[in-house]
């Protein structure tokens, strides 16, 4: 006698509920991984320290830079004794800046790049960065303008490291009585996150000073430049400084926002995550200086 086949639904059921059991142990992982794990916040300055009176701050400054808790620092008109003038003027703070803070911070000034020591004062635009947290990987520094020739250092198709040969091509371009004493500027490195491997670039610059009229026309050179790095690393972009102006619209035109200003002092962003900001204008005062220290707090994605 043949026996028909009964269903045993439990039988289909139990398979399926082992599946989902399984699959509801997979979700938690899936959902509930931190997003944020892999990410560090680093807080960035921007502080114009006015060479022509920080002499007598350097100790004030240096223990300011400590005390910030900020990762990555850019100074403007930081001055170093072998390349400023002599006498009793002689400008050296960010020399004696850099020295004061080495323990903590290492610092990039890319001036061998530059014959400042023929074609401007000694004014630097030095990046700091805790030495503990970042490996330094390359950088350069190039120029915007100098003031023995009034030129401004630039090709129109290509934007070039400045070395002592580029002084037989470049653009004349005169530069106002308001100019002065200094070349103006731009550093930059490519910094390495020790705890996570992710690289950035780091731009630090200061522009012509606004009386001239140029100070738009070099930022358009900042960003040139900043432009064909950002092609040749494919990285993200920090570009702080003393702009000598509020129109950037060849950073913010082209995909940069602002992380943190003040006035012209301005910390632009690209591929970064800004969080907060903040403006120090107690500097002024206690430091001698005409600028305030902009702060950011950003991460790298």
């Amino acid at each position: 006698m043949m026996m028909k086949k009964t269903h045993n639904p439990s039988r289909t059921r139990r398979p399926l509920a082992m599946l989902l059991a399984c699959l509801l142990l997979l979700i938690p992982l899936v959902f509930t991984a931190p997003v944020s794990a892999n990410t560090k916040s680093m807080r960035v300055i921007t502080f114009n320290i006015n060479a022509d009176r920080a002499n007598g701050s350097v100790a004030g400054i240096s223990s300011y830079m400590l005390g910030s808790g900020a990762d990555v620092i850019g100074l403007q008109e930081a001055s170093w004794a072998e390349t400023s003038i002599t006498g009793p003027n002689a400008q050296k703070a960010g020399g004696e800046i850099a020295e004061a803070t080495k323990g903590v911070y290492s610092c990039y000034t890319g001036i061998p790049d530059l014959p400042f020591k023929e074609y401007g004062w000694g004014w630097r635009n030095p990046i700091f960065w805790k030495t503990s947290e970042y490996n330094w990987i390359t950088g350069g520094s190039y120029m915007i303008s100098e003031v023995k020739t009034n030129k401004f250092l630039w090709d129109e198709n290509r934007i070039r490291q400045a070395t002592s040969a580029d002084y037989n091509s470049i653009v004349p371009n005169p530069i106002a009585a308001p100019e002065g004493r200094a070349a103006r500027i731009v550093t930059w490195v490519v910094l390495e996150e020790k705890s996570t491997g992710k690289r950035f670039i780091v731009a630090n610059g200061h522009m012509p000073n606004p009386l001239t009229g140029l100070a738009y026309r070099g930022t358009q050179i900042y960003y040139d430049r900043m432009a064909e790095l950002q092609r040749e690393y494919n990285l993200p972009m920090i570009c702080m400084g003393d702009y000598n102006t509020t129109n950037l619209s060849p950073f913010t035109n082209n995909g940069y926002t602002t992380a943190a200003a003040d006035g012209v002092d301005r910390i632009l962003v690209k591929g970064v995550t800004a969080q907060s900001s903040v403006v120090d204008s107690g500097v002024k005062a206690a430091f001698n200086s005409d600028h305030s220290a902009v702060h950011a707090v950003v991460s790298v994605p």
